[in-house]
């Protein structure tokens, strides 16, 4: 997954999250880049 995708997805998941009334904001959505960037480094 690249860098693009994961910013997509980013946007989305935000979208979703404000169109459901679910408190998030940036950072927290974020907060998965170090658990993604473990998941592409496992071989």
């Amino acid at each position: 997954m690249g860098v693009k995708s994961y910013i997509v997805s980013t946007k989305e998941m935000l979208r979703s999250l404000k169109k459901n009334n679910i408190y998030s904001n940036t950072l927290f959505v974020l907060m998965r880049l170090p658990v993604k960037l473990l998941q592409l480094n496992r071989p």
